[in-house]
């Protein structure tokens, strides 16, 4: 079980929603094993909304897990988070990092959140961010744990 507050990324949002994703089912699995609400922010579900553009009813249920509390959705107010995000896309966005994710990296500095849920290896595996003065953990995959 997962116990400790954690980060949704889209590409499981997206897999969660969609039977017909390839990481449907681990990213379900993983999902019943989580025993609070998720914590996610705006980029995040505007990039979920943008992968499942054709599928309108997908993105309605993102909508619906938020609206009953499944998902909860950070306004991203503290100050601290844009200079991190600009930093970490200063450092990282030639490599294809995207704005969502410097945004939950940031949110978890932030939030001293060590847990992302994300199946996205590529950008999450370039950047160590630091969490209350030690690095973080990424939940990279459907089948880690951290």
């Amino acid at each position: 079980m997962i116990t400790e507050p954690l980060l949704i990324d889209a590409g499981p949002l997206v897999a969660i929603v969609s039977e017909n994703d390839v990481r449907h089912n681990e990213c379900v699995a993983v999902l019943q094993t989580i025993t609070r609400p998720m914590i996610t922010c705006w980029p995040v579900i505007v990039e979920a909304a943008y992968l499942l553009r054709r599928r309108p009813d997908q993105v309605r249920n993102i909508l619906a897990s938020i609206s009953r509390g499944a998902i909860v959705v950070d306004p991203l107010t503290d100050p601290r988070i844009f200079p991190q995000v600009q930093s970490l896309y200063d450092r990282y966005g030639q490599s294809g990092l995207q704005i969502a994710d410097a945004c939950m990296v940031a949110l978890a500095g932030s939030l001293g959140i060590r847990t992302i849920f994300t199946v996205d290896r590529r950008d999450f595996g370039m950047i160590t961010p630091k969490t209350a003065g030690r690095s973080s953990s990424f939940h990279t995959d459907a089948h880690q744990s951290t």
